[in-house]
């Protein structure tokens, strides 16, 4: 009985045991199916990412370079189907010259483990098309074989953006070397980073010099080194300080020290994560010396090449400043030319303008080089003294322009005698008053004065002439029934000697309309006593005949008024 019952007992422990292991074998057969159905869904996966990539992906064999497997991509881009590409080897895809080197890639793939970012290949379609790529590859064990796994990416566009960048920057390169401008590029702490041939021509750096060193230690003064370090700070942090987005003008200084004016206009830009900026510098060396000599132009007066109005506004107001400043006295001379316009119209223009010149040198030689000499009107000159020696000033300036004058109507050739109406102002130090003041003064003094004016007489000799004749300084004008140019060179109570541009008959009589200033008018009526040829002279433009006549049927009270025209024609 009781080894039936030990039998039992064994029997129900190999049940236990069998229904055991049939557990396991149920629990495993699930793992293995969760396993089988991870792994097809693992494998899906995969291959849905296989396919939808949007690189070339190869799988290839390490040692004979045999493409294994690839996706939908690799096809498109080769022009191959997934079926050739499985036939084919990696280095078919790529043309016959680049074969070894793709070769080596991969044998290095192999070495290294992985390879990145390889380009400058190309791959050859099977429709001969070239396409640029870039490689990516690693090497894997895949189901007991090494292969290789490459990644391959068509980068036309992105090649395509390289190229049209590097033109761009080849454009621009080439524009700021051809630039006749200094070109130079800071970063944030005023290092330069780019100094363009220009720059290096203007100042005499090349640009490994240049490069790396502070622009304002390079190039620019003291003082305006200190004002950039001041605005440092604000620039590195804002890209803005004072002179961003402005065009200023400045002295710089070449390598050998010459300083010379620049124009320059700076910008900023941001450019990882720091501010820099660029300067754009033109040398205007030639427009500041042409600025200065249209200055001298804009003061000058052409015809004369003394001080215009201008020039003598400018200099005499600093003249003014000065003398006042130094407590020291200055004098102002105002003179007119007398009749430059009947001059004018007489004679003709050409005529008027050589007096003006002759005037003009005349004042140059009457005064000296530090006074101002300038033509300030039409008629109008000015001499500014500068602390003048004499103690008697004004009577030394009459008396040099009187000698200088009589000198003058002395020579020979001349067409015309010179006459002035001056004036004279001081600016007394102890009670000074205002530059429009001072000329103010000479202005009045100057309308106030009689001319200074040679009066040549000629008296009678042997009895033939009975009058003293006077000079006509073009002041005296006359109407007259003779055709031509007619011209009153002297008059006398007695009678009037006229230049004409015709020879005129003697004992002709004329009608004389004399007009003297101050409006007086006077007619008389005169007879030719002669008349003769004049001798041509370069300066005269006419006329080539002169003629005396005398005045006849003069009763008493025309004799009274050809007394008063003559007696203001002396007072003029």
């Amino acid at each position: 009985m009781s080894d039936k019952s030990s039998r039992n007992k064994q029997l129900l422990e190999e049940v236990k045991e069998l229904r055991r292991k049939v557990l396991e074998l149920q629990d495993a057969d699930i793992i293995r199916k969760q396993a089988e159905k991870k792994s097809l869904e693992s494998d899906r996966q995969y291959r849905t990412l296989f396919e939808n990539a949007i690189d070339a992906i190869l799988i290839i064999d390490q040692a004979s370079e045999k493409i294994i497997d690839c996706n939908n991509k690799a096809a498109d881009m080769s022009g191959y189907s997934v079926r050739e590409l499985k036939t084919m080897t990696v280095t078919e895809l790529y043309p016959s010259e680049e074969q070894v080197v793709i070769s080596k890639i991969f044998g290095k793939v192999a070495e290294r483990g992985s390879l990145s970012g390889i380009s400058g290949v190309r791959l050859l379609r099977k429709d001969g098309v070239f396409v640029p790529v870039e490689i990516n590859a690693a090497a894997h064990e895949i189901g007991g074989e090494n292969c290789i796994c490459g990644m391959i990416r068509d980068i036309t566009h992105r090649k395509k953006n390289e190229d049209m960048l590097r033109e761009s920057e080849e454009k621009t390169r080439a524009m700021i070397d051809t630039s006749l401008d200094a070109i130079i590029m800071m970063d944030g702490n005023g290092s330069i980073s780019y100094f363009n041939r220009a720059a290096e021509k203007m100042f005499g750096f090349r640009q490994k010099e240049a490069k790396g060193k502070k622009l304002h230690d390079l190039l620019v003064s003291g003082d305006a080194r200190k004002k950039y370090e001041q605005n440092l700070p604000k620039f590195e942090q804002s890209g803005q300080c004072r002179i961003i987005g402005k065009t200023l003008e400045l002295y710089a200084s070449k390598k050998d020290g010459t300083r010379f004016p620049v124009e320059i206009s700076v910008s900023s830009f941001y450019l990882q994560g720091k501010w820099h900026s660029v300067g754009a510098i033109r040398d205007i060396t030639l427009r500041k010396e042409l600025e200065a000599k249209l200055r001298e132009l804009s003061r000058t007066d052409e015809l004369t090449g003394l001080f215009n109005r201008r020039g003598f506004v400018d200099l005499s107001s600093q003249q003014y400043k000065l003398a006042n400043r130094n407590k020291s006295a200055l004098y102002l001379l105002l003179l007119e030319i007398d009749d430059l316009r009947t001059i004018n119209e007489k004679f003709g223009h050409k005529s008027g303008d050589r007096i003006l010149q002759d005037t003009a040198k005349l004042l140059r030689g009457t005064f000296r080089e530090s006074d101002i000499i300038s033509r300030i009107g039409g008629d109008k000159f000015s001499v500014l003294l500068i602390a003048p020696s004499s103690s008697d000033i004004e009577k030394t300036i009459n008396r040099n322009i009187e000698d200088n004058l009589k000198t003058y109507n002395s020579q020979k050739g001349i067409v015309h005698e010179l006459s002035f109406r001056t004036g004279i102002s001081r600016l007394d130090p102890a009670a000074p008053y205002s530059l429009d003041e001072l000329i103010g003064h000479a202005e009045a003094q100057m309308n106030k004065n009689r001319r200074v004016k040679p009066v040549i007489t000629e008296k009678a000799a042997g009895g033939r002439r009975q009058y003293e004749r006077f000079t006509n300084s073009y002041t005296l004008k006359g109407k007259f029934n003779i055709e031509g140019d007619v011209f009153i060179r002297n008059i006398s109570l007695g009678g009037i000697c006229l230049r004409t541009s015709r020879l005129l008959p003697t004992e002709t009589e004329y009608t004389i309309r004399l007009m003297a200033p101050l409006k007086k008018q006077i007619t008389l009526t005169g007879q030719v006593l002669w008349s003769t040829s004049i001798k041509a002279r370069r300066e005269v433009l006419f006329p080539a005949f002169e003629s005396g006549l005398k005045f006849i049927n003069v009763k008493n009270s025309m004799k009274k008024s050809l007394q008063t025209v003559i007696s203001r024609l002396m007072d003029y």
